[in-house]
């Protein structure tokens, strides 16, 4: 039974303090390798959350949604559903002006092809992403990011690599 109470008081201690980051961001998409000749530019957004564990390193989840467009005269479209772990680590924690960081992510994304003829059935495909972000400060708890990600969806027929130019809006609460 002592160890049941140990348990009970380490767990409420930890949740007593927990530091929360909520995160909105969007990007433009460029197709790469064998999709960069058939998709035009795309856009991208998503919402996260991820939970500080130190000023240095935060792990959370979160979803994003990319649509693309064919490259010619825009005849189809095609959607991506990208529920993800998420985390990163920064050089220069809560630094004002300049702050470096890693991002990686992993998960599934739901693919979704449409053109005039019809709909092709929806997949779902493990992905990947790495990049690279600057943290700064926005002031009243907000803080912006801008940097750029590399993602690669590992699909059955043909994997999709996609460089994203990503800016980011946070605002950290302590619960």
């Amino acid at each position: 039974m002592k160890w049941v109470m140990i348990l009970a008081c380490s767990a409420a201690a930890a949740c007593s303090a927990i530091d929360i980051d909520f995160a909105a961001e969007t990007g433009l998409l460029y197709p790469t390798g064998q999709w960069g000749k058939s998709l035009n530019t795309g856009v991208d957004a998503g919402l996260f959350a991820s939970w500080i564990v130190n000023p240095s390193f935060r792990a959370g989840l979160g979803f994003s949604l990319s649509v693309f467009g064919s490259s010619d005269q825009g005849a189809a479209s095609l959607t991506f559903l990208k529920p993800q772990l998420k985390a990163g680590y920064y050089l220069r924690p809560w630094g004002k002006v300049f702050n470096p960081g890693v991002v990686c992510a992993f998960g599934l994304s739901r693919s979704s092809l449409s053109n005039s003829g019809g709909t092709d059935p929806a997949t779902w495909d493990p992905f990947w992403k790495i990049g690279l972000r600057w943290n700064f400060s926005l002031g009243g708890g907000f803080r912006g990011e801008i940097g750029g990600d590399y993602s690669s969806i590992m699909a059955e027929t043909e994997s999709g690599d996609v460089f994203t130019l990503r800016f980011g809006i946070a605002r950290e609460v302590a619960l």
